[in-house]
């Protein structure tokens, strides 16, 4: 039992390290759940002190921080929003399929935030996510998305560390129409 929570502490500061070496701000410290949710769909505050929730929320993982980034999805910045995606994707985590549909599927959202939900769908890269994204490529739905089919998808609950594991990328977007 203390060698799978050794394991499991390893692996998540694995998964956070890897993180890090990308973000643009500090994830936030010492903050609860409730509190990093309320600072990242605050309009007023700061984009800086926003993004460091949202990080925060990443390296929180679960289902609650899942929902708590989700509901970003609302706010009125598209650079928000189109980071939330990212962020989604790097999380891996099935929880957020629905919303990333929802957002992929809105003709009024900013194409940028819509090609970044297509970007975390393939990270995600179930069955749900690589249905929507043959529908929405073959649907008409674009002008165009070349995609790299991944080959042996991981199961489900597993996450990907690297990018040497196979996903769904999206190489190239065109244009929403």
């Amino acid at each position: 039992r203390t060698l799978a929570r050794s394991h499991a502490l390893t692996d998540s500061l694995a998964l956070r390290a890897s993180f890090s070496l990308q973000d643009p701000t500090p994830p936030a410290v010492g903050k609860s759940l409730d509190e990093l949710r309320e600072t990242l769909l605050d309009e007023r505050a700061e984009i800086f002190e926003r993004y460091r929730a949202m990080f925060a929320l990443r390296n929180l993982g679960g289902a609650d921080a899942v929902k708590a980034l989700t509901d970003s999805f609302e706010s009125k910045s598209a650079l928000l929003k189109h980071e939330v995606a990212y962020v989604l994707g790097q999380m891996q985590d099935a929880h957020a399929t629905s919303r990333l549909k929802l957002v992929l599927e809105d003709d009024r959202e900013n194409p940028m935030v819509r090609h970044e939900a297509a970007e975390a769908m393939g990270s995600i890269a179930s069955e749900e996510c690589l249905e929507m994204l043959k529908k929405v490529r073959l649907g008409g739905r674009c002008s165009l998305f070349v995609v790299r089919w991944a080959v042996g998808l991981p199961r489900p609950g597993q996450r990907m560390l690297t990018m040497n594991y196979p996903t769904l990328t999206v190489l190239q977007h065109v244009r929403f129409r």
